[in-house]
């Protein structure tokens, strides 16, 4: 247990604190949320209108693109959606 402990403190721990500063100051490029979202924006501009559709003031229904009978709840008041690779 004790040669776990040092090996974390001193070799895991430091090893991801500089990851995690090379990250900060985009040695490493975006970040994993930042890069999800780049995705996710990207993929939004291929959606048109009919597989959107307002089911409430500020609730949607969408459907997927890569199975469009599955559809995901949208809320833009709460900024949530069912789907699984929203941040």
């Amino acid at each position: 247990l004790d040669h776990l402990v040092h090996t974390l403190v001193e070799r895991v721990v430091p090893y991801y604190a500089l990851k995690q500063r090379r990250q900060d100051l985009n040695f490493e490029g975006p970040d994993i949320e930042t890069q999800k979202r780049m995705a996710i924006l990207k993929r939004a501009k291929n959606y048109t209108e009919d597989q959107i559709q307002q089911v409430g003031d500020s609730m949607y229904t969408v459907a997927s693109e890569s199975q469009p009978a599955r559809v995901y709840d949208v809320d833009v008041d709460a900024y949530s959606c069912s789907c699984l690779d929203f941040p």
